[in-house]
C-alpha cells in the first residue's frame, strides 16, 4: 500500500514518519508535501492509496485539497490528522467521506492498526475490481451504511457462532480476561447539530470519543460500530485483572456523560460479564445487550452492568402480574373498563420498575401476561385485534425507550375489544385472523411459525384456521411460510457472502440440511448451486 504524509511542518512529518512501522505494515512512503498544492502536483505520479493530511496548512488546507483530489481520485482513501480537536472539522471530514480522524499527538498504536485496516481494504478492493457483480453489491451496501469493512468482520465476531477469533488485533489477544460492552443511541435523528449527515457523523463522533477513553486503558480495547444496527457501537476489552474491569466501567460511565453534555447525544451502555478465553467476547456481548435493557426501568444516559437476573420472591405469586393484580385485571376486562384496565396494568407495570434489583425480563413477562389476557377477552367477544398484538411482546418491549410507552399499544387494543355481531362471529372473526396471521407472518417468518402457535395465540380452531387460510390465500400456511423463507434465502445468496448454514438460521431453518433440501425441493437447485449461477452469469 503507497502512502504519501501531508504536513507543514517538517519535524512534524519526521515524527509522524518515524512512529509507522514501515516493514510491519508492507506500506510505502512514496510522497511528501507541505501544503495541499504540492500534494495535488504529485498525486498523478506517485498514485498513492492513502493520504494521511494535516488541516490547517498554507496556501491549500487539507480540507480543500481533499475536496480537489475527490474529483479526480474519487477512490483515493484520506486520513485527517490534527491538533485542532473541533466539531466542525470532524463534519466536514465526513462529508468527504474521511476514513479516519486522529488528534495529535498521534498514538503509533493506533496509527498502526489503522494503516493495517486501510491496508486491508485496498486489497479488498483490488480483488473486488475483478468481479463487477461484488463491486456493485459493495457500492449499494456502502452507499446504505457508514460501517467500514473492519466493522463487518467483527459483527460477524458476535453473530456467528462457529466464527474465528484469530484475526483480531494481536495487541487484544493473550489477555487474562475478556469483555463486551454495547453502547446505543437513544434516537436515530440526533439534534439540529448534527444537520443532514446525523446518524452517520453521531456514530463516527460517539465512536471516537470511546477510542479515546480507552486510550489509557490499563487493558485493550476494540472500538466499532455494529454492521447492521445503526444505532449501536460496540467495544471488545481485554485486561489481566478484576481492578480494570471496575475502571472499564468507570471509562465508559465518564464517556457517556461527555457524550451528553459536549455531543448533545442520550446514549445508553451495558457491559457483560468477563471471561478467559478469547471467545467468551461473545457471551459477553449478549450480557450486555441483556443489561442494556434495563434502561427501560431506570432510564437512558446510565451504564448498565450484567448481574445475574434477581428473584423478586413469593410477593407477586405464580403469576409475573401477581395473582392479585391479574384478577382485578380480569375483571376490568369482563366489566368493559378499558381506561381502568389500562391504569392498573401501568401501575403494575411502575411497581415492577421501581422495585430494588428489579430486571427488564420481569418486566417482559408481565408485559406478555398482559397482553395474554387481553388477547383471551377479544377471542371471548369474537374481535380481532391488530397483527401486532399477537407478535412478540419481549421484542416490541426492547425497542421502546421506557417502559411507560408500553401505553399506546395497551390503550390502542383496548379500544377494538367491541363484539362482534352474532351472524358474522364466524367467517368474519377467521377472515381477520388469517389477515393478520399473514401480515404477521410477512415480517417474522424466521420463527417458529405453526398451526399450534397460531391457535395459542390467536385462539382459533387449528384446523379450521389451515382450512380458511388455504381458501382465502390459495396455498396452505405452511407453504406460505416456506415461500417466504426461501424468497429471502435467495436474496440472502445473491447480495451476501455470508455461509449457507448463517443463511439457513437467518430464515428460521437450524439445520442446514433439512433447509438445502427445502430450497432443492423449492428451486431445483441446491443453495450452492444457486449462487454459483448467479456468479456465473454476472461474469457474462
Amino acid at each position: 500500500m503507497k502512502i504519501m504524509i501531508v504536513e507543514d511542518e517538517p519535524l512534524l512529518r519526521q515524527g509522524l514518519i518515524s512512529k509507522i512501522d514501515w516493514r510491519a505494515s508492507d506500506v510505502r512512503l512514496v510522497a511528501e508535501a507541505g501544503n495541499g498544492i504540492e500534494a495535488l502536483e504529485q498525486l498523478s505520479r506517485c498514485e498513492p492509496d492513502v493520504v494521511l493530511t494535516d488541516v490547517r496548512m498554507p496556501g491549500m488546507d487539507g480540507l480543500q485539497l481533499i475536496g480537489e483530489a475527490r474529483r479526480a481520485y474519487p477512490h483515493l482513501k484520506f486520513v485527517i490528522i490534527s491538533g485542532f480537536n473541533e466539531f466542525d472539522y470532524v463534519r466536514e471530514a465526513m462529508r468527504n467521506q474521511v476514513k479516519d480522524y486522529l488528534l495529535k499527538p498521534v498514538d503509533a498504536r493506533k496509527l498502526q492498526d489503522l494503516l493495517a485496516e486501510l491496508g486491508q481494504e485496498v486489497r479488498q478492493e483490488r480483488e473486488a475490481s475483478a468481479r463487477l457483480g461484488e463491486l456493485e453489491e459493495w457500492t449499494r451496501l456502502a452507499g446504505e451504511s457508514d460501517a467500514k469493512a473492519t466493522d463487518h468482520l467483527l459483527t460477524q465476531r458476535i453473530l456467528a457462532p462457529d466464527s474465528s477469533w484469530s484475526r483480531l488485533p494481536a495487541h487484544l489477544l493473550g489477555r487474562s480476561f475478556y469483555a463486551a460492552a454495547a453502547l446505543r443511541l437513544a434516537d436515530t435523528a440526533p439534534g439540529p447539530r448534527f444537520g443532514e449527515d446525523a446518524l452517520p457523523l453521531a456514530r463516527f463522533a460517539v465512536q471516537n470519543v470511546l477510542q479515546h477513553a480507552f486510550a489509557p486503558f490499563a487493558g485493550d480495547a476494540l472500538v466499532f460500530k455494529h454492521a447492521y444496527d445503526a444505532d449501536e457501537i460496540v467495544t471488545f476489552l481485554g485486561f489481566d485483572d478484576s481492578a480494570s474491569y471496575e475502571a472499564a466501567v468507570v471509562r465508559l460511565d465518564e464517556a457517556l456523560r461527555w457524550i451528553g453534555e459536549r455531543l448533545e447525544i442520550e446514549a445508553s451502555v451495558g457491559i457483560g460479564g468477563a471471561g478467559a478465553r478469547i471467545s467468551h467476547l461473545r457471551d459477553s456481548y449478549g450480557q450486555a445487550k441483556e443489561a442494556l435493557l434495563d434502561r427501560l426501568l431506570r432510564g437512558e444516559g446510565r451504564v448498565y452492568v450484567h448481574e445475574e437476573a434477581v428473584v423478586s420472591g413469593d410477593e407477586s405469586g405464580p403469576s409475573p402480574l401477581g395473582e392479585e393484580a391479574e384478577r382485578t385485571l380480569q375483571l376490568l376486562l369482563e366489566e368493559d373498563q378499558p381506561d381502568d384496565f389500562a391504569e392498573q396494568a401501568l401501575a403494575v407495570f411502575r411497581a415492577i420498575a421501581a422495585r430494588p434489583g428489579a430486571r427488564f425480563r420481569q418486566l417482559a413477562d408481565a408485559y406478555a401476561e398482559t397482553w395474554r389476557l387481553i388477547r383471551r377477552q377479544a377471542a371471548r367477544l369474537g374481535t380481532a385485534l391488530p397483527a401486532a398484538a399477537y407478535g412478540d411482546r419481549s421484542g416490541e418491549l426492547a425497542r421502546m425507550r421506557h417502559w411507560s410507552e408500553t401505553e399506546g399499544p395497551l390503550r390502542a387494543a383496548l379500544r377494538s375489544l367491541r363484539p362482534t355481531a352474532p351472524d358474522r362471529e364466524d367467517d368474519c372473526s377467521g377472515d381477520r385472523v388469517v389477515a393478520a396471521v399473514k401480515q404477521y407472518a410477512d415480517g417474522h417468518y424466521a420463527e417458529d411459525l405453526s398451526l399450534q402457535w397460531v391457535a395459542d395465540a390467536y385462539f382459533i380452531h387449528p384446523n379450521y384456521f389451515a382450512k380458511r387460510f388455504k381458501q382465502l390465500v390459495g396455498v396452505s400456511f405452511g407453504g406460505y411460510v416456506t415461500g417466504l423463507r426461501i424468497e429471502r434465502s435467495k436474496a440472502l445468496l445473491l447480495t451476501t457472502a455470508l455461509k449457507i448454514s448463517r443463511i439457513a438460521r437467518l430464515v428460521g431453518y437450524e439445520d442446514q440440511n433439512y433447509f438445502c433440501n427445502v430450497f432443492k425441493k423449492r428451486t431445483g437447485m441446491s443453495p450452492s448451486a444457486y449462487r454459483g449461477e448467479s456468479a456465473a452469469q454476472d461474469d457474462l
